[in-house]
C-alpha cells in the first residue's frame, strides 16, 4: 500500500497551483478534500496527521486523494471570491467527489451549482444542525423527544433579549450553550446552574463570547447515560452505529467538555447488540427530521429509559476517534468507516445523476459485503 504524507499532498497542492507538475494518470478515483489553508496552519500536526490518515484509509479503497488549500477568510469580506477559489478547484480536479473540510454556505453552493457530486449534507442542512433551537424545533415538530429549553440572545445595541424568560426559568438544573456550535464547544462544568442567580451568572459568562444561547434542561444524573450515534449513508439504507460516552473519572456534575475529547479523559464505547436498535432507531428519525445524508453523528441522552436528542453534528472531524469507536461497533475498522461514507457518497451522486463513475474494486472488497449490498441500495 502506498502511505501518503501530507507533506507529499501538499506538494501535489503546490504543483496543482503552479502548472509544474503532469496531471496524476492513475485509473483510481479522485476523492478531493478542499481544506481551509489557516486551519492546516493553526492546527499544525494534529491537521496534518488527519489528513495523512484519510489519504491513507481512501488509498486502501481504491480512491485517490487530492487536497487542494484556500484561503477561507476571503468568505468573511468577499463572498464572490470564495465561490471563485472552490468552483476552481473542482473545475481544475474534476474528482468523482468533493469534500468540503469546512462549511460555507457560498463554498457548498458554488459546488452546488457547478453540479459537483458533494460528500455530506446539503448546505440548508449544514445551517439547520449548527443551530440548535432551529433544530429542535424541528425536532419538536415531528415529535422526537430532546430537553425544554429556551433563547437569550445579545442585541446589536448590547441589551439581553430574553430576561422575562431568564426570570421565569424554573426547570433546574440547566446548562448554558452556544446555540450556533458544536462537538461541546463553549461548554464547561461551569455552564451548568442550579439556581437563578448561577443561571444568570453562567448566562452573563456566556454572553462574553457568543452572542446567542441555548438554555436547556440539564439532564446529568447519577444514572443517565449518552450515547453518540455515528450514520453512514442515506436514507433507509444508512447504517446506524452508536457508542456510549463514558468519562474516565467520576465527577459531581457529569456533564462532557471539548477539552475531555481533546485530552481523551472521555471514551466512545461500543454499545450492546440488545441496545443497538432502539438507540439507532431513535437516531434514524433525529437524522432524518436534520436532513442529514452520506455521513453525520447525533448526540443522545437517557435518562429514566427515555431518549432525548440533543445535537447533530452534520460534518464530523474524518478521520475521528468517535466516529471510529462508533464503526468499530458496527464491524468496521478505521479505514473501512471513511471508505464506506466515500462509496456511500459515491453511489448517492450517482443515483441523483451527478456522478457517472462506478465504485473502484478495492472498495468493494474492502468492505463487508452486507454493508456494500446496504450502501448501495
Amino acid at each position: 500500500m502506498k502511505y501518503w504524507t501530507l507533506d507529499l499532498v501538499l506538494l501535489m497542492f503546490s504543483c496543482h497551483m503552479t502548472g509544474n507538475a503532469d496531471k496524476p494518470t492513475s485509473d483510481k478515483r479522485k476523492f478531493l478534500a478542499i481544506a481551509d489553508s489557516s486551519a492546516i496552519g493553526a492546527l499544525g500536526d494534529l491537521q496534518k496527521a488527519r489528513y495523512s490518515r484519510m489519504a491513507e484509509a481512501l488509498e486502501r479503497g481504491g480512491f485517490r486523494f487530492a487536497l487542494r488549500l484556500i484561503d477561507a477568510s476571503v468568505s468573511v469580506s468577499d463572498r464572490p471570491a470564495m465561490r471563485e477559489l472552490v468552483a476552481a478547484a473542482y473545475q481544475e480536479e474534476k474528482p468523482c467527489l468533493s469534500f468540503l473540510s469546512f462549511f460555507d454556505k457560498e463554498a457548498y453552493e458554488a459546488l452546488a451549482r457547478a453540479k459537483a457530486p458533494i460528500v455530506g449534507s446539503s448546505a440548508d442542512s449544514q445551517e439547520l444542525v449548527l443551530s440548535k433551537s432551529r433544530l429542535k424545533r424541528v425536532w419538536e415538530a415531528k415529535h422526537i423527544d430532546s430537553p425544554s429549553y429556551f433563547c437569550v440572545k445579545r442585541t446589536r445595541t448590547g441589551a439581553i433579549s430574553g430576561r422575562r424568560l431568564i426570570a421565569g426559568a424554573r426547570d433546574f438544573p440547566y446548562i448554558v450553550k452556544p446555540d450556533g456550535e458544536n462537538e461541546n464547544r463553549g461548554i464547561h462544568a461551569r455552564s451548568i446552574a442550579f439556581d437563578a442567580s448561577a443561571l444568570v451568572a453562567s448566562i452573563e459568562a456566556a454572553l462574553e463570547d457568543y452572542d446567542e444561547l441555548i438554555i436547556e434542561h440539564f439532564i446529568g444524573s447519577a444514572t443517565s447515560r449518552e450515547f453518540t450515534v455515528a450514520m453512514i449513508g442515506s436514507g433507509v439504507g444508512a447504517l446506524m452505529l452508536p457508542a456510549e460516552i463514558r468519562l474516565k473519572e467520576t465527577r459531581p456534575i457529569r456533564v462532557v467538555t471539548r477539552e475531555d475529547r481533546l485530552r481523551s479523559l472521555a471514551e466512545a464505547v461500543p454499545v450492546e447488540e440488545k441496545e443497538r436498535l432502539a438507540i439507532g432507531d431513535f437516531a434514524s428519525r433525529a437524522f432524518k427530521a436534520a436532513l442529514s445524508r452520506d455521513y453525520a453523528r447525533c448526540d443522545i441522552i437517557e435518562e429514566g429509559g427515555r431518549l432525548f436528542a440533543l445535537e447533530v453534528n452534520g460534518q464530523p472531524r474524518m478521520p475521528d476517534p468517535w466516529f471510529e469507536a462508533c464503526a468499530k461497533g458496527g464491524g468496521l475498522d478505521a479505514d473501512q468507516y471513511v471508505v464506506a461514507i466515500a462509496l456511500a457518497s459515491l453511489s448517492r451522486n450517482a443515483k441523483a445523476g451527478l456522478s457517472r463513475f462506478s465504485p473502484p474494486q478495492e472498495a468493494l472488497s474492502l468492505l463487508p459485503r452486507p454493508i456494500v449490498d446496504r450502501l448501495l441500495s
